[in-house]
């Protein structure tokens, strides 16, 4: 009986969805229409959001990584906005509490702006997007999990 040999590592199941926001930051990057650009980030935020709940739920994990994930979108700034602008892409309105404070919105301009309820800006997409990364790369690193 032929035995099957496996070639390739398996590895953490929230490293799918860390992997998954890094390829949509990048096609934020290259997007080569307004539309698809505004996609991608929208799909960028989202896809940030919710690598907090992958890491949560990944038995590989360590217990402290499991509480600390949802602790940081919390406390980061651009964690909380990515939180609150993943929740209302996702769902319309928002559907849970509010991170910031005041709804954000995300413009369809070239670039993306996020902005509060009064139309302040709150910064460019592309730079929020890098702070959350960085913000995710800090803990993930702080434990040995990068």
């Amino acid at each position: 009986m032929p035995v099957e040999i496996r070639t390739t590592v398996s590895q953490p199941r929230w490293r799918e969805q860390y992997d998954r926001m890094q390829r949509w930051r990048r096609r934020m990057a290259t997007s080569s229409t307004d539309a698809d650009l505004v996609d991608n980030t929208h799909a960028f935020f989202i896809t940030c959001f919710h690598l907090r709940d992958w890491l949560q739920s990944d038995t590989s994990v360590p217990q402290s990584v499991r509480v600390d994930a949802p602790m940081l979108v919390k406390t980061d700034a651009s964690l909380q906005i990515c939180a609150d602008l993943a929740n209302g892409l996702k769902h319309l309105v928002l559907t849970q509490p509010l991170k910031v404070g005041a709804p954000v919105s995300l413009s369809s301009g070239n670039p993306p702006t996020v902005h509060d309820a009064g139309g302040a800006s709150l910064g460019d997409a592309a730079v929020i997007a890098d702070q959350c990364i960085a913000a995710w790369n800090a803990l993930l690193k702080s434990r040995g999990l990068l």
